[in-house]
């Protein structure tokens, strides 16, 4: 199974270009790069937006995503708006209160998308995790659960709640 993972695309408004940088432009190529890769479907794992959930900004990405030919799969990041990107990315079914979270089976794995779009997952996600069947799982979050040896990273933007993560995964062995 091949799947392509694309995270903190940190599009702006139309016509920014922070340090310089056409970010919308280069958003455009990876998307263009990432379904040329022919992948089993593609993974948005948060931060969409450059500052705060926008609802242009996720029309943007979505009219960019048109011509990808796999199944997309999105969640929140700090940056994100969960309930705009519920209304903008056909997932209010699995918008539960401010979050998304949602599971699907692909190619006999089980893919989990967690919303950690407030820097932590909620206690109602880590009692869901802990309640499932787990039999080859893939679990995407935006936030890195443990240290990445990437001190920007691991002082600004850890899950806040990593640990409580990681002792529900443990129990799962």
């Amino acid at each position: 199974m091949r799947i392509v993972q694309i995270t903190d695309l940190h599009v702006g408004p139309e016509g920014e270009h922070p340090f310089e940088v056409d970010v919308r432009k280069n958003c455009s190529k990876i998307i263009k790069k990432a379904n040329g890769l022919s992948p089993d479907c593609l993974v948005i794992s948060g931060d969409l937006c450059m500052y705060d959930g926008d609802e242009k900004i996720y029309n943007w990405i979505k009219e960019q995503l048109v011509e990808v030919s796999c199944p997309i799969y999105v969640i929140g990041g700090n940056h994100d708006s969960s309930k705009m990107l519920a209304d903008h990315f056909d997932l209010r079914q699995h918008l539960k209160g401010e979050e998304i979270n949602y599971d699907i089976t692909m190619n006999g794995k089980h893919l989990l998308f967690l919303d950690s779009a407030r820097g932590d997952l909620s206690q109602q996600q880590l009692d869901w995790i802990a309640e499932l069947d787990w039999d080859n799982h893939l679990i995407f979050i935006h936030h890195p659960p443990a240290k990445t040896g990437v001190p920007h990273m691991d002082n600004r933007y850890p899950l806040k709640n990593g640990d409580e993560l990681r002792a529900v995964l443990a129990k799962k062995k």
